[in-house]
């Protein structure tokens, strides 16, 4: 495919490159229109909070990058 044809994928496609084999065209089903829209939804976001967390911990509080994370929301401990 060329650049054009790439960048003219509806967003439904999308590419997939793997190493050692040929690039896939995939067709993307939105997740939002499934039956367990919200089960998705709150697995989501419990997940990014647990990698937020974890993030802020390895990082230190008084990281720069730690601290626009905490700013973006609350940050719970993972529990282990």
């Amino acid at each position: 495919m060329r650049p054009e044809e790439v960048a003219a994928l509806p967003k439904t496609k999308a590419l997939l490159f793997s190493s050692g084999a040929s690039p896939v065209t995939l067709t993307l089903k939105p997740w939002y229109a499934e039956r367990d829209a919200e089960k998705i939804t709150d697995d989501n976001h419990a997940a990014t909070g647990e990698v937020t967390a974890a993030a802020v911990a390895y990082l230190g509080p008084r990281n720069p990058l730690a601290r626009a994370l905490q700013a973006t929301g609350p940050v719970e401990a993972p529990s282990l």
